[in-house]
């Protein structure tokens, strides 16, 4: 490990329960017991190791005894799958990072369509190769060296839609890195996030034009949760693979819930769509803490026309 620790003060549990700590607790291999803990056991049996099950027996009776069977004694520890990633904590620059164009060609940066084009062929060509939930750092220009994150490719690789919006701009100066390892939850299929709910892609009978979306939740601080969704668009032939997903914003201010077994109802309503007949659903589970993460149940989702 490169970060240190220390040995905690022994904490009372219940036989045959669960305990849930309040931060984050390990057992430690042999080599980091050695370098941080008095030793290691080799040194010190107690503490020099980094799990200790101790059992305090009492009896009242000089003739009896309580009895315990070592063969049947187990510590079993689980922890939760979870992670906080963004593009600067998770893409390595050294490994990571591609230049896609180096001034190729004539480029135009539209504020008002979140997007830039190309009318350049060999440009097209390397647009084409570009990611839709990657970050693309972009420097040579007037107004625009910044960084970008994906939200479309054309076919031909003639526009890329672009997060935030760009500033209106025409340069032939452009150098564009994209940087591979880190995918937002946007991206039409995979993700660099460590936790993540998707449901399977599902039909309505008649288009629907709205999607109503509750679930009940508890989100202790400093957990969050996203909710995507991507309909296919009635005449759409695009695979359904290939069309990436969409941040919906909650109708209602999330607050963190300080109860852990409190449970409130989060709702979205995402509407003024395009007709559709066919959507998907994803959720996104985020935290700082592996052991103060959110919980998610009964969830509904629900195609409306309005």
């Amino acid at each position: 490990m490169d970060a240190g620790y220390s040995k905690s003060a022994a904490t009372n549990i219940s036989e045959n329960t669960n305990y849930y700590p309040d931060e984050r607790e390990i057992v430690a291999s042999e080599q980091n017991q050695n370098s941080n803990l008095s030793g290691g056991r080799s040194n010190n049996a107690i503490s020099g190791t980094s799990a200790n099950i101790v059992c305090n027996m009492t009896t009242t009776s000089e003739w009896l005894s309580p009895v315990l069977d070592s063969e049947r004694i187990s510590l079993c520890m689980t922890s939760n799958k979870i992670s906080n990633y963004t593009r600067s904590t998770f893409n390595v620059a050294s490994l990571d990072d591609r230049e896609v164009s180096n001034a190729a060609g004539s480029i135009v940066f539209s504020a008002t369509n979140s997007e830039m084009t190309t009318a350049v062929s060999g440009v097209q060509d390397e647009f084409a190769t570009l990611d839709i939930g990657k970050d693309i750092t972009i420097s040579g220009t007037s107004s625009n060296n910044s960084t970008f994150t994906i939200t479309s490719v054309a076919s031909d690789g003639s526009s890329v839609g672009l997060t935030p919006a760009p500033t209106n701009e025409t340069t032939s100066a452009a150098v564009i890195t994209q940087h591979e390892r880190y995918l937002d939850g946007i991206a039409p299929i995979g993700t660099s996030n460590a936790s993540n709910y998707i449901t399977r892609r599902f039909t309505v009978d008649n288009p629907a034009t709205a999607l109503k979306v509750l679930f009940e939740a508890n989100r202790p601080d400093p957990s969050s949760i996203n909710l995507y969704y991507k309909i296919v668009e009635e005449g759409d032939t695009r695979d359904f693979d290939s069309i990436p997903y969409v941040l919906a914003t909650p109708d209602n201010v999330d607050n963190p819930d300080e109860n852990p077994l409190s449970f409130a109802e989060r709702e979205y309503t995402i509407s003024g769509l395009n007709s559709f007949s066919t959507a998907a659903i994803k959720m996104e589970f985020k935290s700082t803490s592996t052991v103060e993460v959110p919980r998610v149940k009964n969830l509904r989702i629900i195609a409306l026309a309005l």
